[in-house]
C-alpha cells in the first residue's frame, strides 16, 4: 500500500503544467531575439543550396563556406536595408530640425484650399499629428539601434553554426520534429518554397514600385 499524495495521472498533469509555465518564462526571456532566430532560419533556407554547392562541388571547408555566405548575405541583404534605414532616419531628423520648407509647402496648400475649398487650415491638424507621429518614429528607431545590432549579431552567430554543422542541424530538426520523417521533409520543402516565393515576390514588387 502506498501513501502517495498524487496519483500518476495527477503527477503527469503537474509536470505538464510546470513545463508549460517554464516554457512561458523562457519565451518571455528570449522574446527580444525571436526575430533574430527567425531571420537565421530564413537566411539558412535561402542560402542552403549555395552552402551545399560550395562544400560538395568546390570542396570548401564548412566553416569557410559559412563565413563566405555570411559576408555575402550581409553585403546584399543586411547592409542595403541598414543603409536605407539610416538614410530615412537622417531625412526625418533634418525635417524635424529644419521644417521651414515644409511650412512653405503647407502655407501654399492652405492658401489654395482656402481659395478653392474654403478650408484654409485643412493641413494644420494633419500636420501636427504627422509631426508627432514622425517624431515618435525617429525616437523609437534611434532607441532601437542597439537592439537591432544585437539581433543581427545573434542572427549571424546562429547562422554560422547552421552552415558549419548543416548535416547535424538538419538531422536534429528531423529528429525533434513532431511529424514523421516523410512529412517533415515535405513540410520543409513547402516552407522553402514559401520562403523563396515571398523573398522573390517582394523583391520584384519593390523593384517595380521603385
Amino acid at each position: 500500500m502506498t501513501n502517495d499524495v498524487f496519483t500518476q495521472k495527477e503527477r503527469n498533469v503537474i509536470t505538464l503544467l510546470i513545463i508549460i509555465f517554464l516554457s512561458i518564462i523562457l519565451f518571455f526571456a528570449v522574446r527580444g531575439i525571436i526575430e533574430a532566430i527567425l531571420g537565421s532560419f530564413v537566411l539558412y533556407t535561402i542560402f542552403r543550396p549555395w552552402n551545399h554547392y560550395l562544400i560538395e562541388k568546390w570542396k570548401f571547408k564548412r566553416p569557410l563556406s559559412a563565413v563566405i555566405l555570411i559576408i555575402f548575405s550581409f553585403l546584399i541583404i543586411v547592409l542595403p536595408l541598414v543603409g536605407i534605414g539610416s538614410m530615412l532616419v537622417r531625412k526625418i531628423t533634418q525635417i524635424l530640425e529644419n521644417p521651414e520648407w515644409i511650412n512653405n509647402v503647407v502655407d501654399e496648400i492652405n492658401r489654395f484650399a482656402g481659395e478653392k475649398l474654403d478650408q484654409p487650415d485643412i493641413l494644420k491638424e494633419k500636420l501636427s499629428n504627422a509631426s508627432a507621429y514622425i517624431g515618435g518614429i525617429a525616437t523609437s528607431v534611434a532607441g532601437g539601434a542597439a537592439e537591432l545590432f544585437l539581433e543581427i549579431t545573434v542572427m549571424y552567430f546562429l547562422l554560422y553554426f547552421m552552415f558549419a554543422h548543416n548535416l547535424s542541424f538538419e538531422r536534429g530538426l528531423l529528429r525533434y520534429s513532431p511529424f514523421k520523417v516523410g512529412n517533415a521533409v515535405k513540410f520543409g520543402n513547402e516552407l522553402r518554397n514559401i520562403t523563396y516565393s515571398n523573398v522573390v515576390g517582394q523583391t520584384f514588387i519593390a523593384i517595380v514600385q521603385g
